[in-house]
């Protein structure tokens, strides 16, 4: 279980409906005894609402250290993962469709490969758009690329699959749900999926309690690596007003 804080930052303070906001997120976890964990969890999310264009940008890193041996003063890396993605939505009307160009690059030392990412353009929906909920789905083709621990790469068609959710429950709590998917065209390629389940509950008018569950999978994956991936992390957030 990873705890982290997250502060929202915004462009202007006095405007009802800012340009841009940011999340920034910063995780810390440490375990002693038979077992001496340390892990650090890094993610920055950031939204750009402009006339024509909506963008997003996530950058997202995790590093853990291990030790097993009260004795032994050497650490052990058991995970160290960094993603980045960016993506540009322009908008064909003044309600919510629009064309996306969506590019991602992630390095998992413990994936079985050295890197990964895709490039996709495609068709974005605003499907619904309220105060208290709001559901965002993209859909078109790309490309994926990557390489191998062993060296060998590859380079093949996708179809890119995504969907965003975000639901206020109550005044002071709020549920979230995120889902993507890179589907290779080639059955012997490797398709990627991701999705995080987030639930948040303010404690006042600054603080919040804010659980998630992340899930990363890999199709194709070298013998005695796992295909899946899972986090559950408990998050204090403070929020700037």
């Amino acid at each position: 279980m990873l705890g982290c804080i997250s502060v929202p930052v915004w462009a202007d303070d006095n405007a009802s409906e800012p340009p841009w906001n940011a999340d920034a997120e910063l995780g810390l976890m440490q375990t002693t005894g038979n077992t001496s964990t340390s892990s650090v969890k890094a993610k920055l999310d950031v939204n750009q609402e402009l006339p024509q264009w909506r963008n997003e940008y996530t950058f997202d890193g995790l590093y853990t250290r291990d030790k097993t041996d009260d004795s032994d003063t050497e650490y052990s890396t058991s995970a160290q993962r960094w993603f980045a993605s960016a993506q540009g939505n322009y908008k064909l009307d003044e309600k919510n469709k629009a064309v996306f160009i969506y590019g991602s690059y992630e390095q998992d030392r413990f994936s079985g490969y050295q890197y990964q990412g895709s490039v996709a353009l495609g068709y974005a929906n605003r499907l619904l758009a309220s105060q208290q909920q709001t559901l965002d789905v993209n859909i078109g083709p790309g490309v994926a690329f990557n390489q191998e621990e062993q060296g060998d790469s590859a380079r093949y068609g996708i179809l890119r699959l995504s969907a965003s959710y975000k639901y206020k429950v109550s005044p002071t709590t709020r549920f979230s749900q995120t889902l993507s998917s890179d589907l290779a065209l080639d059955a012997a390629q490797n398709s990627r999926f991701k999705s995080e389940t987030a639930l948040r509950v303010n404690i006042n008018s600054t603080l919040a309690l804010k659980t998630s569950f992340a899930v990363s999978h890999n199709t194709q994956v070298d013998e005695g690596v796992d295909k899946t991936d899972a986090q559950t992390a408990v998050t204090l957030v403070y929020t700037f007003k």
